[in-house]
């Protein structure tokens, strides 16, 4: 990776912490800021403006996903009750959202979340399955053409467990993770593949074990793994547990290459570390544990990873800057990268010293 690279920071929350979920092509950003409220931010629109994406009256609502036509996905919630309801907000454009159709999804039961969208609008999330009041989560993708319509479920590792699609392709190819009893009687979330098409899963992924010399510490063998993203070359990057002993895990990052097997990213575990996008050009959005040389203590960190150029810690991207400058416009430290797109832009969280954890975006500088 190149050691110099200066960004303008773009806070897309100003007047309140948030985080930007997802970026594409264009550099349309979605997101949520404190109190749910879903935000797009496009920046050809007149002075990049960031446009509230309403939900049903009374209800908030959060960004999660968004495809190269604009369409975003995400969920709102309902209060008293803090019940999920899958949502597409169809059709945004560069006038400001004026021709976006907000249209929820149908649910097998009373909850659910829409997590990612392709140019085909086949839509992945989850949706509970048993009766009132329960979050039992089964994977399914949704038809965005026909939200009407009733999910389709996707084959689980065991249908007595839970499970949930984080990402797919435009090949529809489904990425996230199902739940499996081990040897121990306990329950592991392993990364699994589906295909859209079969509903099958076509591969078991596992945990983080196939890489990791990981020695269950009893009685806690329910190592967790997820499957987030796939790029259209079918690159596929997730999270995994390193330990499986402490309540709050240390995670990292992984890499499945096509055809291949997990590989770890280099990077450090945290709790909340993770790789959580991969751009077509195969650069992916993590979020890494590292030592501060400012102040000589661990924190977390937005990066970008490639094979082909390593891993970038944007803090350490100084290119001459004073103390503070970090190559970043403002001061900013980017604390968690999210999703990043094939011109290099960035979307996750970011503070300063004046303000903390807010939804921002990374622009580079020419």
């Amino acid at each position: 990776m190149p050691t110099c690279v200066m960004y303008t920071v773009v806070d897309l929350t100003p007047l309140s912490p948030g985080l930007a979920t997802d970026i594409n092509q264009n550099g349309w950003v979605c997101g949520s800021e404190a109190g749910l409220k879903a935000f797009l931010y496009i920046p050809q629109a007149p002075g990049g403006n960031v446009f509230n994406l309403p939900p049903p009256l009374g209800i908030t609502a959060q960004a999660i996903g968004i495809n190269n036509r604009g369409d975003v996905v995400g969920s709102s919630g309902v209060y008293p009750g803090g019940i999920e309801i899958p949502f597409l907000w169809k059709d945004c454009s560069s006038g400001g959202c004026s021709g976006f159709q907000l249209q929820p999804l149908t649910l097998f039961g009373p909850a659910g979340r829409a997590n990612a969208i392709n140019e085909s609008r086949i839509i992945v999330g989850w949706s509970s399955t048993q009766p009132a009041g329960s979050t039992f989560r089964r994977a399914v993708f949704w038809d965005g053409n026909n939200p009407s319509n009733s999910p389709i479920a996707l084959d689980a590792l065991n249908p007595n467990l839970e499970s949930e699609a984080f990402g797919i392709n435009d090949q529809n190819i489904i990425v996230g993770s199902a739940q499996f009893r081990n040897t121990f009687g306990n329950i592991e979330e392993h990364a699994v593949i589906w295909d859209a098409n079969t509903r099958k899963i076509t591969r078991d992924l596992g945990t983080l074990t196939s890489v990791l010399p990981i020695r269950p510490v009893l009685p806690f063998t329910d190592l967790k793994a997820q499957a987030t993203a796939i790029n259209n070359s079918g690159t596929i990057v997730g999270v995994g547990d390193v330990m499986s002993s402490p309540a709050l895990r240390p995670r990292t990052g992984f890499i499945v290459r096509p055809g291949g097997t997990m590989e770890l990213i280099p990077m450090g575990p945290s709790q909340d570390a993770g790789a959580w996008d991969i751009s077509p050009n195969g650069t992916i959005a993590v979020t890494t544990n590292v030592l501060n040389p400012d102040t000589n203590q661990l924190e977390d960190h937005g990066a970008i990873y490639s094979i082909t150029k390593g891993l970038l810690d944007i803090h350490t991207t100084t290119c001459g800057a004073g103390p503070g400058g970090h190559g970043l416009s403002g001061g900013w430290i980017l604390t968690d990268a999210r999703a990043v797109n094939d011109n290099g832009w960035i979307c996750g969280r970011g503070s300063t010293p004046f303000v903390q954890n807010h939804a921002v975006l990374l622009v580079p500088t020419p």
